[in-house]
């Protein structure tokens, strides 16, 4: 079977992916014929697109440089980003001074919080929406530059213990009695899910869903998913994107590039 360079680029997501590509081998021995290269432009202080002084976008020459130098010429690419991920957590990990909630359209029996105000889907929609886009042209831009069809990878699920969350809030918040519901954290993520695709959709993209592994029975993320801090997937929950990534085409081998 021909080899085959899946490229990954992305922002702190791509962390999982990195820890689950240390020892690929050692989950799934089977795994045996295509390379991957995973970039994240931190290290750089620098990100994936920025103005072309012409009104648009232009991606980043330097990642795509590194591209050419690392996956072998005439090899078959497939690219998938991770792309921002983590905008609605800005609305649904500390409770606003003026805490609010919504009903989600597809899901309406998740529960509201008692003592927030209750506004339209649409508003909180709009709202939330400015805190994607930064990310969602970046992932256009690399759709427009390359010319080919991209996919975008589903940010990780939020977590259902909330004494998890509190212990693990790291620098976003500091206040650990400040954080708002579970049922808004799903409610959330599921709407920026929702905007994500639907900009995919419109672009050419296509949006990868998280693995249906890593759900538990009320789709937050299982307990063995549960990362560092309290919106970051750990190394099994990277396992299960990578064997989704690559379906049932084997894996050779890994290089590991960040530029």
């Amino acid at each position: 079977m021909q080899s085959k360079a899946i490229i990954i680029l992305g922002h702190s997501h791509v962390g999982a992916i990195h820890e689950a590509l240390s020892d690929i081998g050692a989950y799934d021995p089977k795994i045996v014929g295509a390379h991957f290269f995973v970039h994240d432009v931190w290290p750089k202080r620098t990100d994936y697109a920025g103005p072309d002084g012409k009104g648009g976008l232009e991606f980043n020459k330097d990642v795509l440089a590194a591209i050419e130098r690392v996956v072998p010429q005439g090899m078959p690419r497939e690219f998938i980003c991770l792309m921002g991920g983590n905008g609605h957590i800005v609305l649904s990990l500390a409770k606003h001074e003026r805490p609010f909630d919504f009903i989600l359209k597809e899901n309406p029996g998740l529960a509201l919080d008692p003592e927030a105000e209750i506004l339209p889907m649409a508003y909180i929609k709009k709202i939330l929406t400015p805190f994607i886009m930064p990310y969602a042209w970046q992932m256009i831009s690399l759709r427009t530059t390359l010319g080919v069809r991209i996919s975008q990878l589903e940010t990780c699920p939020p977590y259902a213990d909330d004494e998890y969350v509190r212990d693990h809030l790291g620098s976003y918040i500091s206040d650990p009695s400040n954080i708002v519901t579970s049922a808004l954290r799903m409610k959330m993520w599921r709407l920026h899910s929702s905007i994500i695709s639907e900009i995919a959709s419109a672009s050419d993209i296509n949006f990868l869903g998280v693995p249906k592994e890593a759900l538990d029975e009320n789709g937050f993320m299982q307990r063995n998913g549960y990362g560092p801090d309290a919106t970051h997937a750990n190394k099994w929950y990277g396992q299960l994107v990578v064997k989704q990534m690559v379906h049932s085409l084997p894996i050779a081998s890994y290089t590991r590039f960040t530029e």
